[in-house]
Order: structure tokens, then sequence, then C-alpha cells
């Protein structure tokens, strides 16, 4: 009787009971917070072959039931535990993250970062739509390859600190190279897989109202990844020291090199979906010509165009826009330079791109500085503001 209301939507006391108890425990299995304690110790205190196994397929076997269980069973009361799992949710990408920041040894590190990691997993379970189904099993793929790749290195590694990582550039470029690949994945850098598949979880709980909120925490805890993610490679390509001998045979490292193939092809692979998609390519060469079709794939751009002829060299004045008011969409970010176009003219718009220049230059000099003083996160923080600002200024 209860699976019968549970069908209908309706929810007991003793089913909301039932629920909280199962999210608990398979929270306490993916380690997400705050049941994710037992992780930093058994994956330091484990063999790394054991470690490797129990971070990636074993982590990726236990979000295909956590989904598959709450998709099947409980999809239709999702509203009554969808507020439990955001919370648990943004927790663990909150507590993952930072708490890796402060590791000194990179096992633990990437103990922390698998946490951190299973807060974008969980953000499938919460939205439980199809944009998070596709990109659990995006994630899966490129989450494990990543991390059975850096285990890998580490099997053969005495020093699990950062500073074992020391010099490995010089010694063997070519695991620098890999490991590179893997920290850039996890941290969700573009050409990746693990770029792709940290676009999907942002875009499934995006496709949930009123859970915004959740997406810029997400963005927010990514670009804190890069900062122990980044650790490691400067570590590898420009700290002075002794380099370690890791001594790997072709055969290992023919391995290491096809998880890392399989990486970027799967970030490529994704772009060329664009390429080859009909719709998707038309949306992207419209910008050519807009004019062509004017009321449908072309409409936002023709009227952005058609605001910035209205404005002339000095505007119409501020306030005055028809754009606006009856044409532009939604007041997105890109839009506003059409509108400041159209109120304040050609002039007003080079003064928006000359104060953009200056802030996004300001940000890599105060980066450089902080590098000088060895100040390293303080530089990461600069330039990252700086780029991020200055790519979305491009862009729009």
């Amino acid at each position: 009787n209860d699976g019968m209301n549970h069908g209908m939507g309706i929810l007991s006391s003793l089913g909301a009971a039932c629920i909280v108890l199962l999210i608990v425990s398979m929270a306490f299995k993916v380690s997400a917070a705050p049941f994710h304690f037992w992780t930093p110790d058994v994956y330091d205190g484990t063999p790394t072959v054991f470690t490797s196994f129990m971070a990636s397929i074993v982590k990726a076997a236990a979000f295909y039931a956590f989904l598959r269980l709450f998709d099947s069973a409980f999809g239709k009361v999702q509203g009554q535990w969808q507020t439990l799992v955001a919370v648990l949710t943004a927790a663990t990408l909150l507590l993952g993250n930072v708490t890796a920041v402060f590791q000194q040894s990179v096992q633990r590190m990437l103990a922390y970062s698998s946490i951190a990691q299973a807060g974008f997993m969980l953000m499938a379970v919460f939205a439980l739509n199809i944009t998070g189904k596709q990109g659990l099993l995006l994630y899966a793929a490129a989450y494990s390859l990543a991390t059975i790749g850096i285990f890998a290195v580490l099997t053969r590694m005495k020093d699990f600190t950062y500073e074992g990582f020391t010099g490995i550039d010089r010694h063997d470029p070519m695991v620098a190279g890999l490991l590179t690949v893997f920290l850039l994945s996890l941290t969700g850098i573009p050409l990746t897989a693990g770029f792709f598949a940290k676009y999907h979880m942002i875009l499934a709980v995006l496709r949930q109202d009123g859970k915004t909120w959740l997406a810029i925490l997400a963005v927010l805890c990514a670009a804190v990844s890069g900062f122990y993610y980044f650790k490691v490679i400067q570590a590898m390509y420009f700290k002075e020291g002794p380099a370690p001998a890791l001594r790997l045979s072709k055969p290992f490292l023919g391995a290491l090199a096809v998880a890392a193939l399989l990486i970027v092809m799967l970030g490529i692979g994704f772009l060329l979906l664009i390429w080859t998609s009909p719709y998707r390519m038309q949306r992207v060469i419209g910008f050519m010509d807009p004019w062509a079709d004017p009321f449908g794939k072309g409409y936002q751009l023709s009227h952005a165009l058609i605001a910035f002829g209205r404005g002339e060299w000095f505007g119409v004045g501020l306030g005055a826009s028809v754009e606006k008011l009856f044409y532009l969409p939604e007041a997105h970010t890109d839009f506003l330079l059409a509108v400041i176009a159209e109120e304040l003219g050609f002039a007003g718009v080079m003064l928006i791109i000359v104060l953009f220049t200056l802030l996004v230059w300001r940000a890599f000099v105060i980066g450089r500085r902080a590098c000088e003083l060895e100040r390293h996160y303080a530089a990461l923080v600069a330039q990252g503001v700086g780029l991020w600002i200055g790519v979305q200024s491009i862009i729009n």
C-alpha cells in the first residue's frame, strides 16, 4: 500500500523515515558529508592498489545504485527528499574541497578530493533528470580513469607528499605529462572529460527550478579544487629539488597513456557532438549571418545589432533603449552590452571594454607580484579571477 502511495506521489511518515535512512546509508557508502570521516584514514592506510579500486570503480558503482534506487522507487516523491539531498551535496562539496586544501599528503588530498567529487556526482541524484543520468555515466568514466591513473603512479612512489613530486618533469617528462592530464580532468579544465562531466552535472541542477545556488556553489568549489590539484603540477614542473626515479616499465606507461588518451577523447568527443549536430551547429554559425533567420536562430543577435545601430556614436540617452523593453529576451549579461551600445553609443561600449581590460590586466599584475613574494595561493586566486572575468567578457 505504501508503494502504491509512492507511485501516486504521496509519502507516509514511515516511508519518509525509510527514505532518510536509505539516504544516510548510501551517503556513507559514497563518502558524502557528514558521513565521510572514514574515507581519508582508509585511503591513507590501505595499500594503494586497493585504494584506487575503492576510489574509482566502487564509488562509481555505488552512485549508480544510489541513482537507480531513488529514481525507480522514490522518483514520484522527489520533491519531498530533494532538499535533503541538496544539503548533503552542498556540505560534501564544501567540506571535501576546503579540507583537501590543507592536506600535505597527496594521497590524503586525493581522499578528500574524492569526497568533493562525490558532491558533484550527488547532483545527478538530486536532479534525477535525463541530463543528470547521462552526466553521471560520463562523470564516472572520467573520474575513474583519472583516479586510477594517479594512484597507479603513487604505487611506484615512496614519498606521498607534494615534495615527492618535485622535479618529475626533468626525470620523467612523459609521466609528468600524463599526470597533468589526469589532474586537469579532475579539476574540470576544458577539452578533458572532467570538464564536460562537471558541465552536465551543473546543467542538470540548473534545470531544477529554484536551485541555482547549488550550481553556483559547485562552480566555486570547482575553482577551489584547482588550488590543490595545481600544487602537484607546480611541484612537477616548477619546484627545484631532487627528482624521484620512478622507473616505470613501457607497458605501465602505455596503460597510463591509454587512460589519458581516453580522457582527452571523451572531452573532444563532446565537441564533435556539437559539430555533427545540425541544431547545435546552427546555433554556432548563426553568428555569421543572423539576418538569414532574424525571427528564429538569429533573433537575439539581430536585435543586439539593431541596438548597436540605434546608438550610433553617443547613444540615445540613459533609459531610452527600445530594444531592452520590447525585443531583447531576458536581461542576460550578453545583452547588457547591446543595451549600453543603444543608450551610450559606440563611445560607451569602448569605455566598458577599456575598463574591463584594465580590470583583467590589474588582476594579472597582482598575481605576478604575489608569485614574486612566493604567495602562490594569492597568485592563483588573482590570476584565476582575471582569467575568469576576461574570458567571460570576451564571450559576452
